[in-house]
């Protein structure tokens, strides 16, 4: 069933991205590619260093922070993912040295490009990977990262001064996706300064007190909750100490 939910998924994500090829001239040294779905038709100049490396490849053109590049993805790839290796075009010549646009290091898989915003998305250890961007100066900035095994419900990576985390809904749309909110279903649950019994406190929620969790780690989740005072609590409590259902946040 996990299986099924993953491959649901990865199949929504592929539908909503187009795949554009051109053919590379090898007599000519050259490719020839109209802009923008234009009447702006150019010859560009391949250098021969990448020769081995096009043969091999898939290509297509993109734009991306404004500057338009070549990409080149594997013709016979054995994995789930469609990733990229990107050459800059200047001046209708083909840059030979790859470039980097992802600000943490990632390489260019499934993406999706929203006004200035861009979404990656790949597999990797077994994880389905989603990362959001935004344009920054030349290179585009990651703002978060979802994860998902199973697709249960997904662990996300907010990038602000520091990191900070929260498990969220499985819905298709990253944009869809909401907080997992649940009750505490005992009279008394204890919390814990991290997801070890060791580390247990003195401090304990009641039932029907409301959590949003952050994150899962073996029979641990952690939790944040609001105080009748404002305080924000964020501690870690057994996962048996929580109700099945998730709430809304209206709930």
């Amino acid at each position: 069933m996990q299986l099924v939910k993953i491959s649901i998924l990865f199949f929504y994500f592929l539908t909503t991205h187009s795949y554009g090829s051109i053919e590379f001239n090898k007599i000519k040294q050259s490719i020839y590619h109209c802009f923008d779905n234009s009447s702006d038709c150019q010859q560009i100049k391949v250098p021969i260093e990448l020769n081995d490396e096009i043969d091999e490849s898939i290509l297509s053109i993109d734009k991306f922070l404004g500057q338009n590049y070549l990409l080149m993805t594997l013709k016979y790839n054995s994995t789930p993912n469609k990733c990229y290796s990107l050459y800059e075009i200047k001046n209708h010549i083909i840059q030979t040295k790859e470039k980097q646009i992802l600000s943490d290091g990632s390489q260019l898989c499934d993406y999706k490009k929203t006004n200035d915003q861009l979404i990656n998305r790949f597999l990797d250890g077994g994880k389905w990977y989603e990362k959001l961007y935004k344009e920054k100066e030349k290179y585009y900035q990651i703002i978060l990262e979802d994860q998902c095994i199973g697709c249960d419900m997904v662990q996300r990576k907010i990038y602000n001064k520091n990191l900070n985390y929260l498990l969220v809904t499985n819905e298709h749309n990253l944009f869809d996706r909401k907080p997992i909110i649940k009750k505490i279903a005992v009279k008394q649950a204890y919390l814990y300064d991290d997801a070890l019994e060791k580390s247990k406190t003195k401090m304990y929620l009641i039932e029907d007190d409301k959590v949003e969790l952050l994150q899962h780690r073996d029979d641990f989740y952690q939790i944040r909750y609001l105080t009748r005072t404002q305080k924000l609590i964020v501690k870690w409590v057994h996962s048996s100490a929580l109700q099945y259902i998730n709430l809304t946040m209206q709930e």
